[in-house]
């Protein structure tokens, strides 16, 4: 699995992947490097271990053997990339601003900026 090269530095460097589930390995040794302005998309039928990666590459779960890089930083410390999940991921008991905001809650940012960040998208789909 491999992305277009691009002549411009890397966003993400995925190095000899293993991935799974306790002692059952979905993927092994995967390679992946991702460049600013390319679209990758991971297609696969079900079960082969695309939301696996992903997981992985967000850091959501650690890989069983390789790493996972983010060679640069953006000066506002935001992500250069994003996850979207299959199923819904709200939390029932926070309000939507507060939904919106939970991914920014792990970047350091001040609960004004979280709120300024969160209504932008909120407010192109009227529910600001």
């Amino acid at each position: 699995m491999s992305a277009v090269t691009s002549a411009s530095a890397p966003v993400l460097n995925a190095r000899n992947l293993s991935l799974g589930f306790g002692h059952t390995t979905v993927l092994t040794d995967v390679d992946l490097t991702l460049h600013p302005q390319e679209f990758t998309a991971v297609v696969g039928t079900s079960g082969v271990g695309k939301s696996t990666l992903l997981r992985a590459l967000t850091g959501l779960i650690a890989p069983h053997d390789g790493e996972v890089s983010i060679p640069a930083r953006r000066a506002d410390a935001s992500r250069a990339w994003s996850m979207v999940f299959q199923a819904p991921r709200l939390f029932p008991w926070r309000r939507v601003r507060a939904n919106v905001e939970l991914g920014l809650e792990g970047l350091g940012l001040s609960r004004a900026e979280r709120r300024r960040r969160a209504m932008e998208p909120l407010a192109l789909v009227g529910l600001e």
